[in-house]
């Protein structure tokens, strides 16, 4: 637990880099933020490829590169992709159970009332979705969300937004937008990625947990 002075070292105060190791990819890192709250001006298609194809430079175990994209930029397809979503999940047996019977705890029930909620739109009306989908190998998801994180970060270094869209999970086995994004058998939803314009730039990170080090040995 401690180093060989049996002190462990702290991290760097701030939720910006140290002044002594400052540059941009750090800066793009301290500055990326989780965004909910988008302009509606398109994303340019040659943006968003700039984005996919940063992705495809994260690291990939063996080098399979076995991730594969979908992408989605009409209004109408995202909405109509956001309201399936939200049927799905009320639909969703394993949840009505959770939630009638408490099991889970409070957040389950909370979730549950969410998909209800008429005003919830689970893209937050982004402009331009990406799926990313890959068949079952060793490390897959590890692959896969690395290259995610790669992509939200291109995205905050263009001026964008993003944000990982956890509840868009049940589009991955409906067989209809399977077979609309052309997913291939076989293939899993690994995650759904939203990007577009900010409406809040600048936001303040959550604080920091600082306390991260188990140990440290020299």
């Amino acid at each position: 637990m401690t180093t060989s002075e049996g002190v462990i070292p702290a991290l760097p105060a701030g939720d910006r880099p140290s002044a002594k190791f400052s540059n941009p990819v750090l800066e793009n890192i301290y500055s990326r933020r989780s965004v909910r709250s988008y302009k509606p001006d398109p994303v340019p298609d040659e943006v968003l490829l700039e984005i996919i194809k940063a992705g495809t430079f994260a690291p990939t175990a063996m080098n399979q590169q076995l991730w594969r994209f979908a992408v989605v930029t009409g209004e109408a397809d995202i909405d109509r992709y956001a309201d399936r979503a939200k049927q799905l999940w009320q639909q969703n047996i394993g949840l009505k159970v959770a939630a009638a019977t408490g099991l889970g705890g409070p957040g389950i029930a909370r979730y549950a009332k969410m998909m209800k909620a008429p005003g919830l739109h689970l893209f937050h009306h982004a402009p331009a979705l990406v799926f990313i989908f890959a068949p079952k190998s060793r490390l897959i998801r590890e692959d896969c969300a690395c290259a995610a994180e790669n992509m939200m970060l291109a995205a905050a270094s263009l001026g964008l937004g993003s944000c990982w869209i956890g509840l868009a999970a049940p589009l991955g086995t409906d067989r209809k937008t399977r077979e609309e994004l052309k997913v291939p058998a076989g293939y899993g939803m690994m995650a759904t990625l939203a990007f577009g314009y900010p409406t809040n730039e600048g936001r303040k990170a959550p604080e920091r947990n600082a306390d991260v080090l188990l140990s440290w040995t020299t």
